[in-house]
Parts: structure tokens; sequence; C-alpha cells
């Protein structure tokens, strides 16, 4: 190790010597990599990230400033800068790029190191971006108080800056693209303005006077903002103003190769020729990412199965999760899958054959905060999923979840107990798909919120819009009587949903074979989410279709209310759904064929028939269902209590089933014994007479 003398450049009205401690490692890393000299590096470069550091091979958090790259110099004398989070070195415009994750990835210059800026200044370089929305590309300022922010505003190039006594806002009309490589630049001078530029071309001009109130006591940052004030609720009917404060680091997410810093404004002539420096790229370096699908197997088997669905690699980087959080369950010989994933906080997503994805939102709540919900916790510290049953008759999972805020906050606390407000929802699921959906939702000030118990949302992949994955008539609602109504979305939004009367079933028309349903129970209210219809929206399909209220009722714990409804995938009419329904709603009556001791009631929120013997053991049963066009009997399922450990034959109208093809069974081990779970694979609308005999 030993010291050397580096880099003595004018800052501000002063000279500046900076000593700093190298390495001999580092050195032998700071390769020298055969470059053209541009004609603006022999005049006004004051610092300069080729970000080649990659080519030696390491991933270190030391990264180099080579502004005097093209001298004897540049061998022994650098400055140092530290890389800071989740960076990648990867092929680039010239040598290797740096990609930034756009979550923990910047690059911070000590403010003794950044020359006076106030009268002017210039950067350049290439980028390519994975999103263009509030990202930093450099930033030294300080709460808009003083200083610059360059980098992308809402899809397009541009500069925030304190000029005088004034924060200033100024950006291109120019769309910049994602995931290709671009060369970007902006100058700034006192007496002309601010010029910005793309490919070597001026795509905005803000002619002004005045020099820059320089934020010097500041970092420069490259790839990420100081902390910004995110704007909330400022008012919201009965709820005052959000209090507390929420901040994002604009940080920059995708490519950055060949960045540099000039103490002066450059020409265009200058910024054409720079952009000329080196051969155009080509190729696009960054493939568009996709959401997590559960991948389709062959000759898939009903069940479920824990797993990890994966997101991109710089979003799974920092999640804090093993191999198992997740859990997908799959469908005998269809695509269909379902999945509780933790990149969407365990909502569950319905896949089509085709890979197109349809979810239901959680509980939600509107209170002083803002929004109460499951989205809200992005880091997943109260949400999880867990099997509780996973056999060839059916599958059962938990899903429990806290209704927080975006600060973390759980909703309405109880004032003695501190408990606020929860829910449990069970997930039961049968081999053809038929799915039932508990709710219960655990609060101490039901009725005094605004409350929604789902919302049906479309899962676009990035850069699609709805009506990829929609068709324009979106959405076929349904009633009991069998009147339907499809709206569609051709010539605008529909401004609400009033036709059939008394609707309770829902199919969005997804453009696939299999298309996702709900069934609600007769009584509830499907009506469109207010929040996700906005003006000129033109043809595409929105990424909410509908929000339904369901029947409530009082749970079984103190403070609970709960709700249920079917939802699953049809490759039917909406007219078969109307049959599923009646089902479910109007289940045929069961009848013992001679006098029992043993009990049967339906349970809804099941989909099942609870038979419980005031004897356990008995061994056989035989009991009539009396189906009908009103009641049909639609593949029903049977939890026989204390069954015990044995298998059972069952016979329907005195004909013998077969295991596996005709019914299902599995044993359910319970504190006081074993259940049977029986699911038949039959439908009727007439008298039926099922007998099961113990084997």
């Amino acid at each position: 190790m030993k010291f050397r003398l580096i880099n003595a450049k004018r800052i501000g009205h002063s000279i500046i010597i900076c000593i700093i401690l190298i390495s001999q490692l580092s050195a032998q890393h700071a390769q020298v990599i055969d470059k053209a000299i541009p004609k603006a590096a022999k005049d006004g470069l004051f610092y300069m990230w080729l970000f080649d550091e990659g080519i030696a091979g390491h991933q270190f958090s030391t990264i180099y400033d080579t502004s005097n790259y093209w001298t004897q110099e540049y061998k022994t004398n650098f400055f140092q800068d530290t890389f800071e989070g989740n960076f990648k070195y990867e092929p680039g415009v010239s040598g290797t790029c740096a990609r930034f994750d756009g979550l923990t990835t910047r690059i911070v210059r000590t403010y003794i190191k950044v020359p006076d800026l106030t009268d002017g200044f210039s950067f350049e370089g290439w980028i390519a971006p994975y999103s263009t929305s509030g990202s930093a590309i450099v930033s030294q300022e300080k709460d808009t108080t003083a200083g610059f922010i360059y980098g992308l505003f809402a899809g397009h190039l541009g500069i925030q800056m304190k000029l005088e006594d004034k924060w200033i806002e100024y950006r291109c009309d120019a769309t910049i693209p994602t995931l290709k490589w671009s060369h970007v630049a902006v100058t700034f001078h006192k007496d002309k303005g601010i010029n910005l530029y793309l490919n070597g071309k001026s795509i905005g001009s803000l002619a002004l006077k005045g020099i820059m109130t320089d934020a010097r006591r500041e970092n420069l940052l490259i790839g990420m903002s100081s902390p910004k004030e995110v704007k909330l609720r400022e008012s919201g009917g009965k709820f005052p103003p959000i209090e507390k404060k929420l901040y994002h680091h604009m940080a920059y997410d995708g490519l950055i190769d060949e960045l540099k810093l000039y103490e002066e404004a450059l020409s265009t002539a200058d910024i054409r020729e720079l952009y000329f420096t080196y051969p155009h790229p080509q190729i696009t370096p960054l493939a568009r990412r996709r959401r997590p699908v559960a991948p389709q197997v062959e000759n898939p088997k009903f069940g479920a199965t824990y797993c990890r669905l994966n997101y991109y690699p710089e979003y799974e980087s920092v999640r804090r999760i093993g191999d198992y959080p997740d859990i997908v369950v799959r469908f005998d010989n269809s695509q269909v899958r379902l999945m509780f994933a933790h990149h969407n906080q365990y909502i569950p997503i319905w896949v089509t054959e085709n890979d197109k994805m349809m979810s239901d939102q959680s509980l939600e709540i509107n209170a002083k905060n803002g929004f109460y919900e499951v989205m809200m916790d992005k880091q997943n510290r109260y949400t999880h999923v867990r099997l509780l049953e996973n056999s060839e008759a059916r599958v059962v999972i938990h899903w429990r979840y806290a209704l927080c805020d975006r600060f973390y906050e759980i909703a309405r606390p109880h004032p003695l107990t501190g408990y606020g407000d929860w829910a449990d929802e069970y997930f039961t699921i049968y081999p053809d798909g038929v799915t039932i959906r508990h709710q219960v939702y655990y609060t101490s000030t039901y009725g005094e919120d605004y409350l929604q118990f789902q919302e049906t949302i479309l899962h676009n992949q990035p850069g699609e819009r709805g009506d990829a994955n929609v068709d324009l008539n979106a959405l076929t609602l349904a009633n009991m009587q069998g009147q339907s109504h499809t709206y569609s979305w051709a010539e605008g939004v529909p401004p609400y949903y009033p036709q059939p009367p008394g609707a309770n079933i829902q199919l969005v028309n997804m453009k696939s074979k299999n298309k996702p349903y709900v069934i609600f129970e007769p009584g509830s209210q499907i009506d469109k989410y207010i929040w996700g219809y906005r003006k000129n929206r033109g043809y595409n399909v929105p990424g909410i279709l509908a929000s339904g209220f369901p029947i409530v009722s009082k749970g079984k714990e103190l403070d609970s209310y709960q709700a249920v409804t079917l939802f699953g995938m049809a490759d039917k009419p909406v007219g078969d759904l109307v049959t599923l329904a009646k089902s479910w709603v109007s289940p045929p009556t069961l009848t013992f064929k001679s006098a029992s001791n043993t009990s049967a009631t339906y349970d809804k929120f099941q989909k099942a028939y609870i038979l419980e013997s005031a004897t356990p053991g008995n061994q056989e049963l035989q009991f009539d269902l009396a189906a009908s066009v009103q009641s049909p009997l639609i593949n029903p399922a049977f939890i026989i209590k204390n069954w015990g450990q044995n298998d059972a034959e069952i016979m329907i109208n005195g004909t013998k089933l077969q295991q596996g093809a005709d019914f299902r069974l599995a044993h359910k081990s319970t504190l006081t014994g074993s259940d049977l779970v029986v699911w038949l694979k039959y439908q009727s609308t007439d008298l039926v007479t099922i007998s099961l005999q113990s084997l």
C-alpha cells in the first residue's frame, strides 16, 4: 500500500489537492482500454466514469473516475468513488457498463471532489433503462432548495434545478426508449439556459438566465437522488390529509456507460461529435421483464406444491425469503394453474392455459393514512400462505394477512387490546377446479370505513395493454334466472353495470379457452371499481374490471365477519355457471335411507356435506340426494367425521364407482380422530342414492 498524489483540479476559486490511499490491487484492475480521444474531452472534461472495471472480472465496490484517461497519468492517478448496492458489470457500449438495480445501486462522489457547477455544466453518456418514470441519472441537491436532478421523468429526459430563488423543471417532449441504448446529454449555461439531447440531436431547450444555487455540501450521486417525499392525500372526504411522510430515492433501473461531467456547457456540435465517438450499439441489451408464471408441466396431476416463483434477479436479491415461500396448485390434465406468490403478496392468481393471468384482491378499507390492504405490505411482513390439506380429494390453503397502510401500520387498533384489522382466508379447492373462498375479517370498527372484499384484477405482463389479454367485450354478468349481459369497452368505459338485475355471477372474457369467474351469493353486488376508471382510456381495457361486495355475516370469533364466493376457471358458457351456482346456494337435500344416528349438514364455506355420527366409527352409510333442476348435483363433496383410517367403497344407484376415475378419497387427521374426505365426479338433476361401505 502507498500514497499517491492525484488530480489537482480547480474547484470554484480554490485549488484542492486530494491525497487518497490506493491499493496495488485496485491499481492493477484499472486497465487501460484503447479508445479514441473525443475533441470535447480536451477542454472542460472534469470527471468520467467508463465503467470498464468489469473487464478485469471483478465486482469491487470501488469505481474509478478516469477523467485523465488519455494522459500518461491515468495508470497511476485517478479518483475512487464508492459503488453501493446490488450492481453488476455487463458488456457495454465500449468495454463494460454498469447495471443499476432500481432499488439499492448508486455511485457516491464525495462533495469535496465535485467542481463548482453554478455557472454551467454538461453531462453526457449512454443509458439503457428498464423504466423511464422518475429516476435520477445524476443528482446533487438538497430538498429542492439547492442543486439539480438530471434524469428521466414520466418517460422523458429532463432536469430539475434550483435557479436563483426558484426550483424549476424542464423535460423534453420526446419519449426516451426503454431496453435499448440511447446517448443522452444535458447542458446548462447561466446566460443561455438548458439544452437536452438524444442520440446527438437537440430534443429541447429552455432559454433562461441565472446561476444555479449549488448544493456544494451534498454528495454527487449517480443512479439515485437524495430522499424525495411522495405526494400523498391532501384531503380525503371525512379523512384529514395524511400527516406521515413517505420517501423514495428516484433510483435508476437499467444500464449506464461512458458517463462524463464537463464543467462548461458543451455546444451542439460537441454533443454530436461525442455521440459518434463510439460505434452505435446494434443490439438491444435488455429484455423485457416478465411476471413470474408457474411453468406448465406434461400430464399435470391435481395437487399443490411449495416453491419459489422468481421475478427478475434484482428484485429477488433483496427479498429475505428462502426456497419455499409460494404455493402452486395444478389440475388433472389441464394447464390451468392457481398461484399464491410472494411478489403479489400472495393474492391468488389464476393462470390460463396460454399464461394469461387474473387475480382477486384482498379485503381493503380507506382510513386515515389512505388505503389499508395487503398490497401495501410490499415486504410481506404480515402476509403468508400455508397448506392445510393436500390430497387427491382436495387442497385447502390458508392465507393470513393484516390490513396495513404503506407505512406498515395495521388499521384500526383496538384501544385496549392493540389488535388491529386482520384477515384469514381459506381456499378449498377441488379436482374440477371449483374453489371456495372463505374470507374472515377481524375488526372492532366494522361499518365505519369504506370496505371492499375483492377486485377482479388483470395481470398484464410489462409492456402489455389490457386488450392484449381480454376481449373488448370484456365482462359478462349473469343472475340466478339465467339472464346475462356482456359489457364492452369498444366505445369507451361502461358507466355502470345495471344489467341483468340481481347479477351475482361474473365471467371475464379473456383471450383464452379457460376464463376466470366469480360466483357470489344472491343478493351480493357487482359493480365497477371506481378508482380504476380514468378518463381518456380509449378502448384499452383497464387493469381492474369489477369489484364485488358479497353477503356478509357474523363470524365465529369475537369481532369477526365472514363472506364466501366460488371462483375458478370455466371453458363453457356463462349458463353453465348458473347451474354451478344453483348446486352451491341450493344444494340437494340429503336424507338417510333408514333411521340413523348420523346427522347431516351442508357447509357452503366448503361446498360439502358434513356427516357426523353420534357413535364414532360408523362404517356404513346410505342416503338420498334430492337433486333437481333448481337444486342440481354437481361434483359433490362429503366430510365424514371420525370415519377412521379405512378407505370406502362407494355406489351410486347401485352401481359401484371406481376410485380415481369416479371419486377421490382422503383421510384428514384431527385432534380427536380421522375424518374421511370424499369428492365425487358426478352430476345429476334426479334423485340419487349413495352408499358408502368401509373397506
